[in-house]
């Protein structure tokens, strides 16, 4: 299932569709999972179409819940991690939000 929704994904980025996927892909981690703290080989893909749609309202379900399941291959979780951290990253720097903004300048973050 993993192959499937990676392949989709890439498509749906390549053609910039990506809101299109964010339905389904989120329904297949859901369905992935044992138990909602449970990482799937398919959390990646979600992280990556949410960052790639600028859509992390998408996200968010996937951000608050904490993992303690981490039952997938290296490559699953590094890549989860690399986009999780992205995500949260993307959130700090919506200046729409009401979370603190952080800037990044000359490799020192600085909270404005």
């Amino acid at each position: 299932m993993s192959e499937i929704t990676e392949t989709i994904v890439e498509k749906l980025i390549k053609g910039q569709q990506e809101l299109l996927g964010l339905n389904f892909v989120a329904s297949v981690v859901v369905k992935m999972q044992n138990h909602p703290t449970e990482l799937t080989s398919v959390h990646a893909w979600m992280l990556q179409l949410c960052l790639a749609s600028k859509c992390l309202k998408s996200a968010e379900p996937f951000l608050i819940e904490e993992i303690d399941d981490f039952s997938v291959d290296v490559r699953t979780y590094f890549a989860f991690t690399y986009f999780i951290n992205a995500c949260k990253c993307m959130q700090y720097s919506n200046p729409f939000s009401n979370t603190p903004h952080l800037t990044v300048l000359d490799q020192s973050i600085s909270i404005a």
